[in-house]
């Protein structure tokens, strides 16, 4: 069952709900996975790894 109260609160069930437009979804789903990869890439750079070159993994690699 859904109802919309004075406030413009939509519950279906229990739980109120929101609603986006497509776009603005979008937005913010993109933003989210961008902080998961700056997260990831911190994380990454945190621990005490060397580095390795480029060159030294396309040889590894047998890129041209």
């Amino acid at each position: 069952m859904i109802t919309i109260s004075e406030n413009n609160l939509i519950k279906i069930g229990k739980e109120a709900m929101v609603l986006l437009p497509l776009k603005k979804w979008q937005a913010i789903e993109e933003l989210l996975t961008e902080q998961e990869d700056l997260s990831r890439y911190n994380r990454a750079i945190a621990g005490n790894k060397k580095a390795v070159s480029f060159e030294k993994v396309k040889k590894q690699l047998n890129l041209p």
